[in-house]
């Protein structure tokens, strides 16, 4: 559960920070707006599982590249209404 976890958070951050490339702003909230409508319905394990994913990406990205904006990203998961 916590690998599609990572990989749920992982694809939102790449959608949201990501460059200017070949995805629309459009295309990019269509998205965002699919992952937190599925996230709603989430149960209190796949829940966990997101926030244990969350915490690890955070101390990996702190530990790397550091990138400020992936970090805030990160912390405001929840925050943004996923």
């Amino acid at each position: 559960m916590k690998t599609l976890a990572r990989a749920v958070i992982k694809a939102a951050a790449s959608i949201a920070v990501g460059g200017e490339g070949g995805v629309t702003s459009e295309r990019k909230t269509a998205a965002l707006d699919e992952i937190a409508t599925q996230l709603q319905t989430a149960s209190a394990k796949e829940v966990a599982a997101i926030q244990t994913a969350l915490a690890e990406l955070i101390g990996e990205e702190r530990a790397g590249a550091a990138r400020k904006n992936i970090i805030k990203f990160y912390e405001e998961f929840f925050v943004l209404g996923w």
